[in-house]
């Protein structure tokens, strides 16, 4: 088992009481989403979570790192010892994240190249 997958599975572990926290698989990477909008990931063997006001309130001092290069910046969530805390950043964020963008359908897009 890779150390990502590893790690998420702790991660979850620490995250149970919350509802809706769910992830998907990209290139050895963890996207985590609550409530379907992204609030981070894990990178390697590190939690990134998104850069919001709401979080750099709630984590106080905080570290940036990229998660790869090119990447925008992320905090990178240090305080293994307090999951209420990362519980409640990631509570708090959800106002601050952008909503999923909505895929068309199949049939919406065939319309809408039809009208071309």
């Amino acid at each position: 088992m890779s150390a990502g997958k590893e790690y998420l599975n702790k991660l979850l572990d620490i995250l149970n009481d919350m509802e809706d926290i769910t992830y998907r698989q990209m290139a050895g990477e963890y996207p985590l989403y609550y409530r379907g909008r992204m609030f981070g990931g894990i990178y390697g063997d590190r939690l990134l979570l998104k850069k919001t006001p709401s979080a750099e309130r709630v984590l106080g001092d905080v570290n940036y790192v990229t998660p790869y290069p090119g990447a925008g910046e992320m905090i990178l969530y240090e305080d293994h010892g307090d999951p209420e805390k990362l519980m409640q950043a990631i509570e708090e964020m959800y106002d601050d994240l952008p909503e999923p963008k909505r895929s068309r359908s199949r049939s919406d897009s065939q319309i809408k190249m039809k009208k071309k």
